[in-house]
């Protein structure tokens, strides 16, 4: 399981600020030109998108998401259950 944050449409220094002050431990990247918006189907931020084993989008959620929430989804997809793409 690896969570990542894509900044989209940043600047370095307001993500860096971002994930100092949220103290955010998972992995993070810049996307200035929304190629990976594009590839993913951004509809807004936040955007949560839950990747199977597969490599395939299992599920996408926009909006902000509690922490239970995440979880209760990771448990599902690990479990191998099927949770709704949209």
């Amino acid at each position: 399981m690896e969570f990542v944050g894509i900044f989209v449409k940043d600047t370095e220094t307001n993500a860096r600020k971002f994930v100092s002050q949220h103290k955010l431990i998972f992995p993070t990247g810049l996307d200035p030109d929304m190629k990976i918006a594009r590839a993913y189907r951004f509809v807004g931020t936040p955007l949560t998108i839950f990747i199977g084993k597969d490599g395939r989008i299992a599920e996408r959620v926009s909006g902000p998401m509690k922490e239970k929430d995440i979880s209760r989804r990771v448990e599902k997809l690990t479990q191998g259950e099927v949770l709704s793409p949209h």
